[in-house]
């Protein structure tokens, strides 16, 4: 096994460092190779003003990952963000910084350490998982979300979803048009989004002219479930319920003509939907 890590190219080899942010934000790309330690080190050492890192990466060597968690919290790295896709080692590097961000719509992949040098150990060891125990732990991961991280194979995937990933503290932000929101504000752009659709802007804008105090509280509704993950149903669904049980206050606040003709519209959006 030594002799075919030393003489045959690194499967994990091929990947990319630059400079984005004006000096400010260094982005790795690409899998961990066993030089990927060595090359992050330097290149944080040729650009002192970097801040954060920014990792695209399905994963690679443990032992790459490992060394990437010391290269940064050597450097002092304040924010690490995951870009599309950070999973397997690359767990283990995103979760060694103090702020964790998440791009919007990235993923973060979970699932058990491989034991990739099986050939170095007399027996199976117990801790093949240690490094993401101790790494989860220190975030305050409930044991729960470990103990799914840890149990999903090698060989798949686990992708849990924003609202688990926020309420199980292994991320503190989303990266949304260059602005890091937390969760509250996340999941409230979330619904913002959805009211601008196409099936819902007409009547978002309705009850924004005539009923502003029933949309805020539809919007906050609505985030709240989303960031509780009590949405079992269609977010359009429980919107147009929650919609028509507050239908004849919204109605109730027309007044002259104007406010009348608009409520019509209303009504027959409603009944539309």
């Amino acid at each position: 096994a030594l002799v075919g890590i030393a003489t045959t190219p690194d499967p994990y080899g091929q990947f990319a460092i630059r400079v984005e942010a004006g000096g400010r934000s260094l982005v790795y790309e690409g899998p961990l190779g066993y030089a990927a330690p060595a090359a992050l080190h330097d290149a944080l050492a040729a650009h002192p003003r970097v801040d954060t890192v920014v990792l695209d990466s399905v994963g690679g060597w443990m032992v790459s990952g490992r060394g990437l968690v010391r290269v940064l919290r050597e450097a002092g790295i304040r924010t690490v963000v995951a870009r599309r896709l950070c999973a397997s080692a690359c767990i283990l590097a995103f979760e060694s910084a103090p702020h964790r961000v998440l791009e919007d719509g990235a993923v973060l992949g979970f699932h058990s350490e491989s034991n990739q040098f099986s050939w170095a150990h007399d027996d199976a060891s117990d801790d093949d998982n240690e490094s993401f125990v101790e790494a989860f732990t220190s975030r305050g991961v409930p044991r729960p979300f470990i103990d799914q991280a840890i149990g999903t194979p090698p060989s798949t995937l686990w992708r849990p979803g924003m609202a688990e990933l926020f309420r199980s503290h292994v991320i503190d932000a989303v990266r949304v048009d260059g602005r890091d929101l937390g969760q509250q504000d996340y999941f409230l752009s979330v619904v913002d989004k959805y009211f601008e659709a196409e099936d819902f802007a007409p009547l978002a804008r309705g009850l924004r002219a005539f009923a502003p105090e029933h949309l805020a509280r539809l919007r906050q509704d609505v985030a709240s479930r989303l960031l509780q993950g009590t949405l079992s149903e269609r977010a359009d669904e429980a919107t147009l319920r929650a919609i028509d049980a507050d239908e004849q206050l919204a109605l109730q606040r027309a007044g002259d003509a104007a406010q009348l003709e608009r409520a019509g519209l209303i009504e027959d959006l409603l009944a539309d939907f």
